[in-house]
């Protein structure tokens, strides 16, 4: 399967942008409910995130923070990191852009890993992204369990 970009126009006060999303049919995804299960259920594994400076205000618990500005040069080396692990999740603020090119790095490396017998890691890209996640567990009493690091400041609440 292949992306199929959809092109669609916004106003705001600067003017008419043009907002481009992606399909990404072609990737294994998670929502963020299977994701808290997972996390509930104390299941091996790891997530990386790679938001850039929109990383400030929270993160998921134990998360790998590599820049998707850096990704590309450090791929490798969190191939081998994630590698240990059953599970990877992968994503960027809204798991649009950054997350899925990310995404295909990591999954690259990690084929290579597999074909020389390193890892059996499967890969995931969170759906909607850290976006959602907040939006999720941002104002949930159990907050705590599911976002380290939580500045209400930054998220407005």
């Amino acid at each position: 399967m292949t992306s199929t970009p959809r092109v669609s126009f916004s106003s705001s006060a600067k003017g008419l942008h043009r907002v481009i999303s992606l399909s990404f049919d072609d990737m294994d995804s998670i929502c963020a409910e299977e994701l808290s299960r997972l996390l509930l259920l104390g299941t091996e594994m790891v997530v990386v995130d790679v938001r850039d400076e929109d990383f400030s205000g929270g993160h998921l618990p134990g998360a790998i923070h590599v820049p998707s500005q850096e990704f590309a040069e450090k791929a490798a080396a969190v191939a081998l990191q994630v590698a240990e692990h059953s599970i990877c999740v992968i994503h960027c603020m809204k798991s649009s852009v950054r997350g899925p090119a990310c995404y295909r790095v990591l999954q690259s490396e990690l084929k290579k890993l597999e074909s020389e017998g390193g890892s059996s890691c499967k890969l995931f890209l969170l759906k909607g992204g850290f976006e959602t996640w907040v939006s999720k567990w941002g104002s949930d009493p159990e907050r705590e369990t599911f976002i380290e690091g939580y500045d209400p400041q930054v998220w407005g609440s």
